[in-house]
């Protein structure tokens, strides 16, 4: 922790990390994949009167493939064919049905619930499910053909994400461990690895805090497929699967011990080579997630020479969504309560200098531009003493930019208060130290535009405070008493 935060009192430096953890840390992002997977089948566009559909479902309910396959068809996303099969008990009746039939109507039923789980509002439909009796047949399914039990996890995958109570049920049921069986039944293949990796993810994605025992063999099945330890060569929709996975786990504290795993991170790195956005990107927000932690994950990613390895990103692949993301990870560093991470970016890397550059000459898109302002935010917020003195030294424009994201961004509220926080720390810098920094803003208009700042009543109260602060301190109008840098 920086001295100029020290000196603060301990209620103030809690929420003052209240305030700005999210932004300057710890900005989580969702995956990019679809939550539910759809099979794929022909829908009809018009739906038949809804005495047909009844009809349809009675016939269903006897296991009469034709109309299992019709009633699917109209699952076409109005949920008016759901809602029929939740009246009319379909589901109860064809797990009651499934042991007496055969693997190809047992097939076509699965591919049904499939597509009736992947609706909107598919909670209360995954429910449906549970309660008509789907654990019970579970064993059965799992003891059929390949077709059967790939379409079974399909469907697990789908309902996985309806909350903890599913989730629950079907750990108590035995999911993983009958999970693990069924990949060393069917040799690992493809076809099987896509739904488990896929099914896995949907847990991971619900961010919960479940078994440690199934949440382990999980973990297990995530680290040979990132490290290599299968003997199969695993495609990219798998292995953006388990890179999302890794990238949920990360944005909780209480799967910390598995991801300190340095194999683990190694072969994670491997993959931000990729030459697929399907991989690069979970493999890229799993490390941005990594760098929101702690001190102590951002030193082992430094140890690991992450920034070497985006230096080698930046250097062969130019897609903006890859520059997007370093941006990003950079910031958390810049932003980490350890001052010598933030030291680290500012001797070692030259992201410091770009976000400078970038923010001068307006250089990028805006999206881009709005990372680089945390970046150059983060880097002085509540810094040391000699920590400012390096940045100064290397990247004296570091100032200019700091004005350059009050005028780009004023309506930004998170990021116009810490550049705020952070040319406070300057200009007491300058004081303590006799170096004129006070005169490099006002040759930058830093008075007129704290005075425009001011009349923005969109700026939250943190930041109104530290725009009356600065224009009290350092450019006072009248005999109000100033208070001390200390207060915010």
């Amino acid at each position: 922790m920086s001295n100029l935060r020290g000196t603060t009192t301990f209620e103030s430096v809690v929420k003052e990390r209240q305030d700005q953890l999210s932004d300057l840390r710890s900005k989580k992002r969702e995956g990019m994949l679809s939550v539910r997977r759809c099979v794929d089948t022909d829908k009809v566009t018009l739906l038949p009167p809804i005495k047909e559909i009844e009809t349809v479902c009675e016939m269903a309910k006897q296991g009469d493939l034709m109309s299992i396959r019709i009633l699917t068809s109209y699952l076409n996303g109005d949920q008016t064919t759901n809602r029929l099969i939740v009246q009319h008990e379909v589901c109860k009746s064809l797990f009651q049905l499934i042991p007496q039939l055969d693997d190809g109507v047992v097939q076509e039923i699965i591919k049904l619930l499939v597509s009736f789980t992947s609706e909107k509002n598919s909670e209360v439909y995954s429910q449906n499910l549970i309660t008509s009796g789907f654990l019970d047949v579970l064993d059965n399914l799992f003891q059929r053909g390949h077709e059967v039990k790939r379409t079974t996890l399909w469907l697990i995958a789908n309902i996985c994400v309806d909350g903890e109570r599913i989730i629950n049920l079907l750990f108590n049921y035995g999911l993983i461990p009958k999970v693990q069986i069924i990949l060393e039944e069917e040799r690992y293949s493809m076809e099987i690895l896509h739904v488990v990796s896929w099914m896995y993810c949907n847990i991971c994605r619900m961010r919960l805090v479940l078994d440690p025992h199934n949440m382990k063999a999980i973990f297990d099945f995530i680290y040979q497929t990132t490290v290599g330890e299968y003997k199969v060569r695993l495609d990219d929709s798998v292995m953006s699967d388990v890179l999302w996975s890794l990238s949920f786990i990360a944005e909780s504290r209480a799967y910390d011990g598995f991801l300190e795993d340095k194999k683990l991170l190694k072969g994670a790195m491997g993959f931000l080579f990729s030459q697929s956005k399907l991989v690069y990107l979970p493999a890229l927000r799993f490390f941005g997630n990594l760098s929101s932690k702690d001190s102590n994950f951002c030193q082992t990613l430094i140890q690991l020479n992450l920034f070497e390895v985006f230096k080698q990103l930046l250097d062969t692949n130019h897609q903006i969504a890859i520059f997007r993301e370093i941006l990003w990870a950079v910031s958390n560093f810049a932003g980490d309560e350890l001052v010598d991470n933030a030291s680290y970016i500012v001797k070692n890397t030259n992201f410091i200098g770009i976000c400078c550059d970038g923010l001068l000459n307006n250089s990028f898109s805006e999206d881009i531009l709005k990372e680089m302002s945390y970046t150059i935010a983060n880097i002085a917020y509540f810094k040391s003493d000699e920590h400012l003195i390096l940045l100064l030294t290397n990247y004296p424009t570091v100032v200019a930019a700091l004005i350059s994201i009050l005028i780009k961004f004023p309506n930004t509220k998170q990021v116009v208060s810490i550049t705020l926080r952070s040319i406070l720390n300057l200009l007491e810098f300058g004081v303590k130290k006799g170096v004129d920094v006070q005169t490099v803003f006002d040759s930058l208009g830093l008075e007129n535009i704290l005075n425009e700042l001011s009349n923005n009543a969109d700026l939250n109260t943190l930041s109104k405070k530290r725009i009356e602060l600065l224009l009290q301190t350092y450019y006072p109008k009248d005999d109000l008493n100033e208070k001390g840098l200390t207060e915010i």
